[in-house]
């Protein structure tokens, strides 16, 4: 959180000297040099600052976490039983007899055990798919609003170029790799494991 922050108000920052430069370029005239009496006008300002805080808000959308509390929960789940197959299989750790209940394993029951873990894999798969596919709709909509916003801009002010790739975009494009397809990748490794 404390990272978010920094990064926001770092954005805000630049985003504020870079409108400012760019509003002095402006107020100059080509044959003159500035003066240190020049100065900004204030409503000009004022519309930089709002430019800039607008900026941000849209910064910290993109940014901000894109699961919710349910979803991080079901996708912790996720990550820790399909780390225990991965684990039990990697390891052979597979237990031959559980002496607190006076049960033991023969070989067949060893293998129905991998294959009991493998669906509970399975089932958290499917619990996290459930809850992250609304928290994916969410974030694509947040995203292609923001998008389009950016673009509705730029042809507002004539620059009809459309540039890809800034690092807000990007760094929320990752997360969502990270958040959405990372787990169920793992998860299906572990599956895939177990079942071998």
């Amino acid at each position: 959180m404390n990272l978010l922050v920094f990064a926001s108000v770092y954005l805000y920052r630049t985003v504020r000297k870079a409108l400012e430069r760019k509003s002095l370029r402006g107020l100059m005239s080509a044959s003159s040099q500035p003066t240190a009496t020049e100065t900004i006008p204030l409503e000009r300002l004022k519309a930089l600052e709002e430019r800039g805080s607008i900026i941000l808000e849209r910064a910290r959308r993109l940014l901000s976490d894109p699961l919710s509390r349910e979803t991080r929960n079901e996708r912790k789940s996720l990550l820790a039983v399909s780390a225990l197959g991965i684990v039990v299989v990697k390891t052979g750790l597979v237990p031959s007899r559980i002496t607190a209940l006076g049960i033991e394993f023969s070989p067949a029951d060893k293998i129905m055990l991998l294959r009991v873990i493998a669906a509970i894999v399975a089932y958290f798969i499917l619990a996290f798919v459930v809850y992250a596919w609304a928290d994916y709709l969410a974030w694509q909509t947040t995203f292609r609003v923001l998008i389009l916003a950016r673009m509705r801009e730029r042809l507002i002010r004539g620059n009809l170029a459309y540039v890809r790739g800034l690092p807000r975009e990007n760094a929320s494009l990752i997360r969502m790799v990270f958040e959405f397809v990372f787990p169920i990748a793992i998860a299906i490794y572990g599956i895939v494991l177990l079942l071998r």
